[in-house]
């Protein structure tokens, strides 16, 4: 092989393998939600991660998947019910309900709702819940990140 071949091969073999690397990192390898990333959403729903509802709040709609952050690779699930109740008393009771399905509470961070975790679908999955801005619904949030980023 000539040396004009071996130069003419080599950028080829840099060209294929660039272009795979681009490939790659548009896939979710340096940036951006995986395939599986994208699953975790509706199968945090599937297999009903977010607790039971307790006596007094009544889910508004079904769970929201909100799909998966394109930044910081993680995914969210929102659940919001209206209260029986007065909100306090609905809180506590989700509360309730959040400890008794094994729930680890997190330390408290200020102006946030109350925050839990535990681990799920193969991955730690963080719950938040409070009032909605209006103060008219209780707002369950959860938050899987498959790279064990901490969310409370």
């Amino acid at each position: 092989m000539t040396k004009a071949r071996k130069i003419e091969a080599g950028l080829a073999a840099a060209a294929l393998l660039a272009g795979a690397g681009v490939w790659w990192a548009a896939t979710g390898g340096l940036y951006g939600c995986s395939a599986a990333d994208r699953r975790l959403g509706p199968r945090l729903v599937s297999e009903q991660v977010l607790p039971a509802h307790p006596a007094g709040l009544e889910p508004v709609g079904p769970p929201e998947a909100g799909g998966c952050d394109e930044d910081d690779r993680h995914v969210e699930v929102r659940q919001r019910y209206r209260p029986s109740v007065p909100m306090a008393e609905a809180a506590d009771r989700y509360t309730a309900e959040v400890r008794r399905q094994g729930w680890q509470p997190q330390p408290e961070r200020p102006g946030a709702g109350r925050c839990y975790a535990r681990e799920a679908a193969g991955t730690v999955v963080f719950l938040d819940f409070g009032p909605s801005d209006d103060g008219t619904e209780l707002v369950a949030h959860l938050i899987a990140d498959p790279y064990r980023g901490v969310w409370c």
